[in-house]
């Protein structure tokens, strides 16, 4: 991050592939005192990062449910184990987006914190043609999902 401060000081924002980087980010722009100029996007829903959301520290953060994804998985090796071989190459798992507005409704890697008056999140991704990929931006929309990033692979080794 420092690298890329000096390289790019007047940065308004940084997408990190997952929390961890987000936190390590948000560390570095605090340390060159622009931790207040620049917004830090993390992906995971990791608990440090959705506690520095509710703090106004980090903007968002994309939320996965592991607890699904491995539900998933194991219902599938199950399936593979009864003779089944017939599986889709991907398969979606829901990403809800974690932002000021709606932390209050999260805790790390998960929702247990929701109410019935959830607040939905901004946007869904919705992926491109193949399934995966570059997808669109649906604005107003209830949660976010993106079909590669957080998806199964089913029947690959």
């Amino acid at each position: 991050m420092e690298a890329i401060l000096q390289a790019h000081p007047d940065i308004d924002a940084v997408f990190c592939g997952n929390d961890a980087m987000a936190m390590g980010a948000y560390q570095a722009l605090a340390a060159a005192g622009k931790a207040d100029k620049v917004k830090v996007f993390g992906f995971d829903g990791a608990e440090d990062v959705v506690r520095l959301i509710a703090e106004g520290r980090i903007a968002a953060t994309g939320m996965q449910f592991p607890k699904v994804m491995a539900r998933t998985a194991a219902e599938y090796a199950d399936q593979y184990l009864k003779g089944r071989r017939d599986f889709p190459q991907k398969v979606p798992v829901a990403v809800e987006l974690v932002t000021p507005e709606n932390v209050h409704l999260y805790q790390g890697y998960g929702q247990e914190r929701m109410t019935h008056a959830a607040t939905p999140a901004r946007a869904t991704v919705v992926p491109g043609p193949d399934g995966c990929g570059p997808g669109r931006t649906v604005p107003g929309s209830t949660s976010v999902r993106h079909a590669c990033q957080s998806g199964v692979n089913a029947g690959h080794g």
